[in-house]
């Protein structure tokens, strides 16, 4: 069962008591990131950060969550383009059927051209 949520708020009333402890900016960063809300987990980790420098786990996942993100953008550059690619390929092969289509059709009009 998926409860992310719960744990969001669950840190949010930790954080709102105590904003100084740097594991409830981590730990709702952490989520974030097993969310894929990336952009809001690197926010996070940098409070985090604000409050622990000296912790390198910190430093860690937040360069994950922007490595995460570049993944993301890739992915998304990269099926825009196969989604054109796609395209192209389905207007040719259109194309190639109907310049097929009209060769067919100028050889039946020579074949009756030479039966009269």
């Amino acid at each position: 069962m998926n409860r992310f949520p719960e744990a969001l708020e669950q840190y949010k009333l930790a954080i709102n008591n105590n904003r100084e402890n740097s594991i409830y900016f981590f730990n709702k960063a952490a989520t974030l990131n097993q969310m894929n809300r990336f952009e809001e987990a690197l926010e996070y980790f940098d409070y985090a950060l604000q409050r622990n420098q000296n912790d390198s786990s910190y430093q860690t996942n937040k360069g994950i969550s922007k490595k995460q993100i570049q993944f993301f953008q890739q992915k998304f550059q990269f099926n825009k383009a196969r989604a054109v690619m796609l395209k192209k390929k389905k207007n040719f092969k259109n194309l190639n059927n109907r310049r097929i289509m009209q060769f067919r059709i100028t050889q039946i009009i020579q074949t009756i051209n030479l039966l009269t």
